[in-house]
């Protein structure tokens, strides 16, 4: 992992792209949370099987895209980052306007390496 919180985005869109459900779980603590629409899972367990069941269906060969909006540091160890985001289908170079989110990441570091704590999404306008 780096010292940049901001570099999370490019290791989770790395993990998307490879289809990597360890390695994308792999970024939140151990008891991280993730929530999207519909979606609320808490774990690197749940998180992994979320996402193995996704890359291995609906999310096959699909890309992450997405750039920091802002990082705000809450301190040595802990960070809130904005993400604008995007999934895009294979072929595609633009998303469906459906298909982009705003996120917010909470991070936290420990032993030198950025994790997630808490990942939420929502509609992007």
């Amino acid at each position: 992992m780096t010292e940049d919180p901001a570099a999370m985005v490019a290791s989770m869109a790395r993990s998307w792209a490879d289809g990597d459900a360890d390695g994308y779980a792999d970024l939140f603590t151990a008891d991280g949370t993730l929530i999207q629409p519909g979606v609320h899972v808490i774990g690197r367990p749940e998180i992994r099987a979320l996402m193995a069941a996704r890359f291995a269906g609906p999310l096959r060969g699909t890309r992450l895209r997405g750039r920091p909006e802002s990082v705000r540091r809450l301190g040595p160890e802990a960070a809130v980052m904005v993400i604008a985001g995007e999934v895009l289908l294979p072929g595609e170079s633009e998303p469906a306007p459906e298909r982009r989110v705003r996120a917010s990441w909470t991070l936290v570091r420990g032993h030198g390496s950025w994790r997630v704590a808490v990942y939420h999404n929502c509609a992007r306008d």
